[in-house]
């Protein structure tokens, strides 16, 4: 190889070794913090997120969502999505009082509807057992998925006596037919 040659390319690499140098402490210095605006902007819409969606707010408080998430983003760092900190913390902060009142009202729609020939102060009382087991299971396993709470729906129902509805309610129905038996 030439001298030319030879100083050229010691030349050339110098040189990429001086943007090298220059570009790692650029990279290095660039902020792997949140700045305090944006941060308190994300825990704004992560509050807003859990608002927004009717079934995770009646299980989670939405103000101590927003407090995890400031926590997991500070942790996380900026390349994390909201989405994937909102789904680490999302069973983190269960509702007690919310959960049964969700719920108590859900119970009593469909009490309504599924046992028609019973009177209200009824499904009020099966309603109320039903929501106090449904938030006592779910405090001790919290889960955000339907599959998992639609189980715990339908233990709580079943501990709090809605196999005794469907008997009485055969039972009154047989008992109709035989009425209408005799009629005839």
């Amino acid at each position: 190889m030439s001298r030319e040659i030879m100083t050229r390319c010691m030349n050339i690499a110098a040189g990429l070794f001086v943007v090298w140098a220059a570009w790692l402490p650029a990279a290095q210095a660039q902020p792997t913090a949140v700045s305090t605006a944006a941060l308190e902007a994300e825990v704004e819409k992560a509050r807003q997120v859990c608002a927004d969606h009717r079934i995770f707010s009646a299980h989670q408080n939405c103000e101590c969502i927003g407090e995890k998430f400031r926590e997991a983003r500070l942790k996380a760092g900026p390349q994390q999505s909201l989405n994937n900190i909102i789904n680490s913390i999302g069973t983190l902060c269960p509702d007690k009082a919310s959960i049964t009142a969700y719920r108590y009202k859900l119970c009593l729609k469909n009490a309504a509807f599924s046992y028609r020939d019973f009177p209200r102060e009824r499904h009020e009382t099966f309603c109320t057992c039903v929501s106090q087991d449904y938030a006592k299971r779910y405090m001790a396993a919290p889960i955000n998925s339907i599959r998992s709470q639609t189980s715990m729906n339908v233990q709580a129902q079943v501990a709090c006596g809605s196999g005794q509805f469907l008997r009485e309610r055969g039972e009154m129905r047989k008992k109709r037919l035989e009425e209408q038996k005799s009629r005839l």
